[in-house]
């Protein structure tokens, strides 16, 4: 065996790159990760760790509501990487993707496809699986992201895992950045605005249009269709999680007092862009 694989628990990528960039969990919508600049650097940190090994395939593990997301596709086209899915259920939880983890890492362990296994997860769901494939001869090396007093991956990997490295905030920031219009975000913040004041004799609909349209840019299919649902069903309604960050940015950008009126009308802009988003992309 002189091969190694890597495994990426991506909702952990997400949930502790953005927490030790911004101090708190992000959504989804509220990160940008450079998928180049990721793999590049993950393929990198690992080949320097094994230098004389080559690189079996990165498995990209991930949840979808349905079919998956234009974002899953293209990581799942590019060469090397297995795109592997589980289910987002209606509550926004993640199903089976650790079973789809444990499987591929004890069925390479068993084939003798590997000689590494390297895990970018904390989960201890994954335990069983990391012991199996030490039983079958392989050696477990455990990545995570945090500093020192961030203890964000179970003990009990910890303590299994043949090595344990832990990526910190610089080397982060390299290729993910937590956006300014962040879920956590308070309306009422005495935090520095990230947008400068439109000017005075602004437009309302248009101004709210235009910043609705860059809002959306970062939302796939299925989470458009989620607020436009829930406008259509919730009577006018859009889920906090997009409702708090959109109302934070045009409190920034908004040169007046923002209002009913004013909530009501970058509301009324998100729900016509995100439409349009929706049908740009399904005509892709």
């Amino acid at each position: 065996m002189t091969n190694y694989a890597i495994y990426v628990d991506v909702g952990y990528l997400y949930a502790e790159g953005s927490r030790l960039l911004s101090g708190m969990r992000q959504p989804r919508h509220a990160i940008h990760v450079d998928y180049d600049g990721f793999l590049r650097f993950l393929e990198e940190f690992v080949a320097d760790r094994q230098p004389q090994r080559e690189l079996l395939r990165v498995y990209w593990y991930d949840g979808a509501r349905g079919a998956p997301t234009p974002a899953q596709l293209a990581i799942g086209y590019r060469d090397q990487i297995k795109l592997r899915l589980g289910l987002v259920d209606t509550s926004g939880q993640q199903r089976g993707v650790d079973a789809l983890f444990v499987r591929d890492l004890v069925m390479d362990a068993h084939h003798r496809n590997i000689s590494d296994a390297w895990l970018v997860t904390g989960d201890d769901d994954l335990r069983g699986g990391l012991l199996v494939a030490q039983e079958l001869g392989v050696r477990i090396h455990l990545l995570g992201l945090g500093d020192g007093d961030n203890h964000n991956q179970a003990r009990a990997l910890l303590l299994d895992a043949d090595s344990a490295h832990l990526w910190e905030r610089e080397q982060v920031a390299q290729w993910m950045e937590v956006r300014a219009s962040i879920g956590d975000a308070d309306p009422d913040d005495d935090a520095e605005p990230a947008y400068s004041k439109l000017p005075a004799d602004s437009d309302l609909a248009e101004s709210a249009l235009i910043m609705a349209l860059d809002f959306s840019t970062s939302f796939d299919i299925e989470e458009l269709e989620e607020i436009i649902e829930s406008w259509s069903v919730a009577r006018q309604g859009i889920p906090p999680r997009y409702d708090k960050p959109l109302i934070w940015r045009f409190v920034q950008q908004w040169p007046g007092e923002v209002g009913p009126t004013e909530k009501r009308a970058v509301r009324s802009a998100l729900i016509e862009a995100c439409r349009k988003r929706l049908a740009d992309l399904q005509d892709d």
